[in-house]
């Protein structure tokens, strides 16, 4: 007989969601730099993608090298949906690890078993003074469980981008006979990229 599952306070169970965002996006960020290396490769510049460590920088160059790579109209429309929902979900990430979460003076002090806390999210100020800005938003651990399922999703379509540039880059999709299987798993990765799980 198993260990029950020890019950979190409010405090812990949003730093753990919190950390599972950061485990994500570490996923995340390696599957958009693998599209880069795709894109880049076989020339020096696919040793770029490792030289800069923002995310929506390599993001922006994949996006850039994508509208001009020799691969069909189809895998272009798809990867550039990737990517936009990759920008997206690097924004979600950034809203969650570097926001200042408090709980919600306004909830009350006992809340019923089971109710989720309600916290709020002030967003850090980009420029000017050092601090926080504007006014905060108000969220539940919901909306961070949301950002740790959407990071997850966009790294699948990410890794799947890689494997259609792989079967359609003239540099690399001779070396996969072209038959139904082939066919068929190219159209498998067409539809994870483009979201279709």
């Amino acid at each position: 007989m198993g260990m029950p599952e020890p019950q979190l306070g409010s405090e812990d169970e949003l730093c753990l969601e919190i950390g599972r965002v950061a485990r994500g996006h570490v996923q995340l960020d390696g599957a958009v730099r693998a599209v880069f290396a795709t894109l880049a490769a076989p020339g020096p510049a696919v040793f770029l993608g490792n030289t800069n460590d923002s995310t929506a920088r390599v993001v922006a160059d994949c996006q850039t090298m994508l509208k001009h790579a020799d691969v069909p109209d189809y895998v272009r429309t798809a990867g550039a949906s990737a990517l936009g929902v990759t920008v997206a979900a690097n924004n979600a990430r950034n809203r969650v690890v570097h926001d200042m979460w408090m709980a919600d003076p306004d909830q009350p002090a006992e809340l019923p078993k089971g109710a989720p806390t309600q916290w709020l999210r002030i967003a850090r100020q980009k420029g000017g003074m050092p601090g926080y800005q504007g006014g905060p938003t108000a969220v539940d651990i919901e909306y961070v469980r949301a950002v740790v399922q959407d990071i997850s999703d966009v790294a699948l379509r990410l890794l799947a981008l890689t494997w259609l540039l792989h079967f359609t880059l003239p540099r690399t999709r001779d070396r996969w006979v072209q038959d139904a299987a082939h066919l068929a798993q190219v159209e498998e990765f067409r539809r994870l990229v483009e979201g279709n799980t």
